[in-house]
């Protein structure tokens, strides 16, 4: 940009005796200071900025900061490649400055829509086009692998990058005509006059759609995953308090004496989960089992799988939770006379309503120790509402654990506190009776801690998603401003001159104000269709299960557009409208 403002001055070197060389070096340099300062005060800046923002920062992300640490190998790092960078982006345009011929430099203009290349005119709707195309047809037809929305993504994002000029020069031609009912010809000016800017504006509209896509893209992601992993951790518990044996073994449990205690505590509704059998069926179908593609054992030359024995009390169950029953029925008499209750993916091994199950203990039927014990099924059910991860998993009475595998103690204790005033109270009688030795393998868990543990991840990685965002657009404001002034201050004997044929100021600073609004809008409403667009195929190809619209985000993105054009033009608008008529044209 920088080069395209200064081509006659270079052009005037290149006549009066500069070699093509040396103007290339005096690029080359140019670029190196340019570099080497804006490093420097970038590290400088960026490490008082820190210790200035540490408060901030402790606040927003919900945890206190013991100090601050400078990496000063990264930053000098950083520094170094932020340098070459900078010499690396002077290099092609010194180049191309130095082989353009001093008489088309000064004749040269800004080139036209017309002008753009085969790959921008023609390719970027095709891929464009093509991307949506196979995106919708692997959705409705093929449901192919998750990676082509990844693919038909990034191609449709690569292609509203490479039609941005196209794309622009539509978007300001539309927001000039609807807005010329409501302010007249300065719209249709304003308009002009951004077209007139089109290479440099394209690289505007470009960084304020590439900050839009990563804020999109960002927030749809976090999003979707935080709603994902809430209702993971609601399933995983299902009451508000958890205590869970965390022993080693294949049968983790404590005694039942807690489970008393917990019981005699006033203000807590609690289901007891005892331990579990860790078994293996003994009288598998095995016609049934050639189909099934899970570990399968072989005892006593026929195949067999693991399955979980567990006790449960369904009066206990039906007071918190319902229970979809499929088949039979959940009566708690009948498990006691010996019953199970399956669930629907145990079912697909063979089991009916009415057969038998015979379930031994894992580690003696491998020895060859024990036969097991047969149980009839007397209920199927979709699943168990405490314990909703147990897939293949039969349920019985507390007492034929007991009786039959030895099982008398508790893996888990799911709780509720029914008066929430009481709740402190109650959680320091439990953590006094936890600190009791005998129940050093109980762990408790709080659903309301892991969601606020939730939500403080999901907010520290949003603000530094933010943080990302803000610094785009702020590189997007810097360069929309140096864009507009550079552009006012080529056309100011044209202000001048509306100015003496009687312009009040405020006419000449509005027109400037919405020349900038144009072309942040423009950018801020390409970068909302490619972030959204582009965000969806990422949550397709990432697998998600939760999509939402981000209606909030959409409306600030939408109000922040103009607002950045607002802000980008106030100076160089103030400084057109208070320059001197008569020094100007006289200039001119």
């Amino acid at each position: 940009m920088a080069i395209l403002e200064r081509k006659r001055e270079l052009a005037t070197l290149r006549l009066i005796g500069i070699k093509r060389y040396q103007l290339t070096l005096m690029i080359v340099f140019e670029s190196m200071v340019i570099g080497f300062i804006g490093a420097t005060v970038g590290v400088l800046l960026g490490i008082v900025l820190s210790f200035l923002s540490q408060r901030v920062v402790e606040q927003l992300m919900g945890f206190s900061l013991v100090g601050i640490v400078i990496p000063w190998k990264s930053l000098f790092l950083c520094a170094v490649s932020g340098i070459v960078i900078t010499v690396l982006a002077g290099i092609i345009p010194g180049y191309l400055a130095s082989k353009l011929p001093p008489i088309v430099a000064y004749k040269q203009s800004e080139p036209s829509l017309d002008k753009y290349s085969f790959l921008v005119r023609w390719l970027s709707p095709i891929l464009l086009i093509a991307s949506i195309a196979v995106s919708i047809f692997n959705y409705l037809y093929t449901k192919g692998p998750e990676w082509i929305y990844l693919l038909t993504g990034l191609c449709f994002l690569l292609s509203m990058f490479m039609g941005i000029p196209v794309i622009l020069y539509l978007t300001v031609k539309f927001i000039s005509f609807i807005s010329k009912p409501f302010l007249g010809s300065e719209a249709l000016l304003a308009g002009r006059n951004a077209l007139r800017q089109m290479r440099k504006n394209i690289q505007i509209a470009g960084i304020l759609m590439l900050a839009f896509v990563i804020g999109l893209t960002g927030y749809l992601l976090f999003s979707s995953i935080a709603i994902q992993a809430e209702k993971d951790i609601k399933t995983r518990y299902p009451m508000d308090y958890k205590l869970q044996a965390t022993d080693s073994s294949l049968e983790p449990g404590f005694s039942k004496s807690l489970e008393e205690q917990i019981k005699q505590i006033e203000g807590v509704s609690s289901i007891s989960i005892p331990t579990a059998l860790f078994g293996l069926t003994l009288n598998l179908d095995q016609n049934h089992i050639k189909n099934w593609n899970g570990q399968l054992f072989n005892i006593n030359g026929k195949k067999q799988v693991h399955i979980s024995l567990r006790a449960i009390n369904i009066n206990e169950v039906t007071k918190f939770h319902s229970i979809k029953v499929l088949e039979g029925t959940i009566d708690q008499g009948a498990l006691r006379n010996d019953g199970v209750i399956i669930t629907k993916n145990l079912k697909k091994l063979g089991f009916q309503l009415g057969d038998y199950i015979q379930i031994g203990r894992y580690n003696e039927v491998i020895k060859g120790e024990n036969s097991g014990h047969r149980f009839k099924i007397v209920g199927i059910i979709d699943k168990m509402p405490v314990l909703p991860s147990d897939e293949y998993t039969a349920y019985t009475d507390r007492e034929n654990l007991k009786k039959y595998f030895k099982i008398n103690t508790i893996e888990q204790i799911q709780y509720n506190i029914s008066n929430p005033s009481l709740s402190s109270v109650i959680q320091k009688k439990i953590d006094k009776l936890l600190n009791n030795p005998n129940f050093s393998n109980v762990i408790l868990y709080d659903r309301q801690k892991e969601l606020l543990t939730l939500h403080r991840q999901v907010q520290q990685r949003l603000f530094i998603l933010l943080a990302a965002v803000i610094l785009t657009i702020f590189l997007g404001v810097i360069g929309l401003m140096n864009n507009i002034a550079s552009s006012l201050r080529e056309r100011s004997r044209e202000f001048a001159v509306l100015r003496a044929l009687g312009s009040r100021p405020n006419q000449v600073v509005r027109l400037a104000l919405l020349e900038g609004v144009i072309i942040s809008l423009a950018g801020g409403l390409i970068g909302i269709i490619s972030g959204l667009v582009f965000g969806y195929h990422v949550l397709a190809g990432l697998e998600a299960k939760e999509y939402l619209f981000p209606w909030l985000i959409v409306l600030i993105e939408l109000i922040i557009s103009p607002l950045i054009g607002l802000v980008a033009a106030f100076i160089p608008s103030i400084w057109i409208s208070r320059m001197n008529l008569i020094k100007t044209l006289h200039q001119e």
